[in-house]
């Protein structure tokens, strides 16, 4: 869930309290995906991944995509034991349902997300 908190202040750009983001877009789906490889801190699987992410942003609905690896912590609140992070932003939650379906994203995950990773993470969210 700190993962979660932090992507979201990242992606909004906005670090206040007050309840809604600082980039008020109602109704845009967000998709944050985090990715501990098989072969942790594996650079090659890790480079595979994000040029994953960027293709996938080409598909359609898709508003945007950031990508990174592990910006690791000594703070205890920040989980710094995965390898790559997604945040994929849709115009809509169906965007994001047409994401999830479509032929492409499905290859992605089969041919090499799958074959790479231990364990995956997702956090869908909506902003208000």
């Amino acid at each position: 869930m700190v993962v979660l908190m932090a992507v979201m202040f990242i992606v909004t750009g906005c670090f206040t309290t007050g309840g809604t983001s600082c980039t008020e877009k109602p109704g845009i789906a967000h998709h944050v995906v985090i990715f501990w490889l098989k072969d942790h801190g594996n650079s090659n699987d890790r480079d595979r991944i994000i040029q994953s992410a960027r293709d996938l942003a080409k598909l359609p609905g898709v508003l945007g995509v950031k990508q990174g690896i592990v910006l690791p912590s000594d703070r205890p609140v920040v989980d710094s034991s995965y390898d790559v992070a997604f945040v994929f932003s849709f115009r809509d939650k169906q965007a994001l349902s047409d994401y999830n379906v479509n032929p492409v994203h499905k290859k992605a995950v089969d041919e090499i997300i799958k074959p790479l990773v231990s364990k995956i993470q997702v956090y869908d969210f909506i902003e208000k």
